[in-house]
């Protein structure tokens, strides 16, 4: 919690870039959702001491926007990667989330902040995931890190139908755990390897479901409704004017 507060404090200054701050605050916004379950007597112990490690990863990731190795684009870029991907956290720590949605959602959450934070304590730009495992024409592992939380940012979308939603937390979790083992520094170089190459092919296929997601978001029926009220009032007011005026 003190470092959440440093944090966002830090971000008020005017150094700092309007959309970081705002990032910050709403990934930190997004962590308390988490301490309140974890703060709660009635969570459980198993619940508590994952929560408790995605806070400690997430806020750890974050910290790294504070190095004077960052480069600003790549401090916008961590920034957005994990406001994107905590944005997720309120769902998974709802009672009503089930079991077999919420475990992946933690682990992308654990993975994508881990990933995010490797990459750039090791070069300190956002091209510097390139040289993580090699692997040229592959995506890099900042690439893969944006397409990923473009998901989590549909996946806690409410408009955004659970089948796709479903569909795209499962997709999700193989991206994160691909993209942790292509950052881990404790990884053989082979490993990371093989992992970058593996990315190429789920986040095209993840950006494919993140489209069809997009196209079947719902638009409210309340909404719809008042539109064509209003348009069809317009239409007979606008047809019974002539009439009163000559008459």
């Amino acid at each position: 919690m003190e470092t959440l507060i440093t944090l966002v404090t830090t971000a008020a200054g005017p150094e700092t870039r309007p959309q970081d701050r705002q990032g910050i605050v709403e990934s930190a916004e997004h962590l308390a959702a988490a301490l309140t379950v974890i703060n709660d007597p009635q969570t459980s112990p198993e619940l508590r001491e994952e929560l408790t490690s995605v806070v400690k990863q997430v806020t750890s990731a974050l910290k790294t926007v504070s190095s004077p190795k960052t480069s600003p684009e790549a401090r916008s870029m961590l920034i957005l990667v994990v406001r994107r991907t905590s944005a997720t956290l309120p769902l998974a720590c709802d009672h009503r989330t089930r079991q077999e949605l919420r475990e992946p959602l933690l682990g992308t959450v654990a993975d994508m902040s881990f990933a995010a934070e490797s990459s750039e304590s090791e070069g300190g730009s956002s091209d510097a995931s390139e040289t993580l495992a090699g692997g040229g024409g592959t995506p890099t592992v900042s690439k893969a890190l944006f397409a990923g939380s473009t998901s989590n940012a549909l996946i806690q979308d409410a408009r955004t139908p659970p089948e796709q939603r479903d569909q795209l937390v499962k997709s999700t979790r193989q991206i994160s755990a691909l993209l942790r083992k292509a950052s881990d520094p404790r990884a053989s170089q082979e490993e990371r390897s093989e992992a970058t190459k593996k990315l190429d092919e789920e986040t095209a296929r993840m950006k494919d479901e993140q489209e069809e997601a997009a196209s079947a978001q719902k638009r409210p029926a309340e909404s719809l409704g008042k539109a064509a009220a209003v348009c069809t009032s317009a239409i007979f007011e606008t047809t019974r004017k002539p009439r009163s005026l000559g008459g």
